[in-house]
C-alpha cells in the first residue's frame, strides 16, 4: 500500500499541485464580519496590486504582515520533498499570514497570486491590538486556524 501511495502521489504531482477545496461558503457571513471589525487602522491606500505568480512572501520568511484579499486568488503552498502541493486556494475576502503573527514562528507556508490580485496588508501590530481589545476578532481568528489545521490533518492522513 505505502508503495501504491508513493507512485500515486508522485504521478498526481507531475500533472500538477493537487488542490484542497476552496473554503465553503459558510464561513463568507463570519469572515466577512470579522473584516469589517479589522478594518479601523487599516490604511486601504496601502493595497498591494500583484500579477499572477507573484511570491507574497516564502516558507521561513519573518511574519510581520497578514493579508487580506480584496480581489484575486493566492495559494498556499507547502512542499512534499522537493516538490510543491497547494495547501489552501484562497479568495476574496479570506485573509492569511496571521499564523506567524500569533506563534511568533517564521512563515509555515509559502503565499503565491494565483490571479492577478489586490491584497491588503494589516501589520502585525493594528492585528495584535484587535486580538486583544475585540473578543470577536480573537474568536474568528481561532476558528480559521482550526479549521485550517483541520485540513493540514485531513492531507496527511
Amino acid at each position: 500500500l505505502e508503495k501504491v501511495d508513493e507512485m500515486l502521489k508522485w504521478r498526481y504531482l507531475e500533472s500538477g499541485p493537487p488542490m484542497l477545496p476552496v473554503e465553503g461558503p459558510e464561513e463568507e457571513p463570519r469572515s466577512a464580519q470579522f473584516l469589517k471589525s479589522l478594518s479601523p487602522g487599516i490604511d486601504t491606500a496601502k493595497a498591494v496590486k500583484l500579477d499572477k505568480g507573484d511570491i507574497i512572501f516564502r516558507k521561513g520568511d519573518p511574519g510581520e504582515t497578514m493579508y487580506i484579499i480584496l480581489d484575486g486568488k493566492v495559494q498556499i503552498l507547502q512542499e512534499e520533498g522537493d516538490r510543491p502541493f497547494v495547501q489552501a486556494q484562497l479568495g476574496r475576502g479570506n485573509f492569511f499570514g496571521e499564523m506567524a503573527i500569533v506563534s511568533n514562528h517564521p512563515r509555515a507556508a509559502t503565499a503565491v497570486a494565483s490571479a492577478p490580485s489586490v491584497l491588503l496588508p494589516v501589520g502585525k501590530e493594528v492585528f495584535l491590538e484587535k486580538v486583544r481589545t475585540d473578543p470577536a476578532v480573537a474568536l474568528h481568528t481561532i476558528q480559521i486556524l482550526i479549521v485550517r489545521l483541520r485540513r493540514s490533518l485531513q492531507m496527511l492522513s
